[in-house]
């Protein structure tokens, strides 16, 4: 029963080091994370104006 305090503040602390943690990964990962996502929705853009015909496409076949 004596342990269950102390365990509690490890848990704090934890979680306290996690929040501040600035390290310089979590920049880069949110600027590639950002142009993935950018890039997904080009493809979704471009994809709807081809189905839709705002996009004229020429007939190979």
């Amino acid at each position: 029963m004596t342990n269950q305090p102390r365990q509690a503040e490890d848990d704090l602390g934890f979680m306290k080091a996690l929040v501040h943690d600035q390290g310089s990964d979590t920049g880069s990962f949110g600027i590639i994370y950002m142009s993935a996502g950018a890039l997904y929705g080009l493809q979704c853009l471009l994809n709807s104006a081809l189905l839709s015909g705002t996009i004229a496409v020429a007939d190979f076949a």
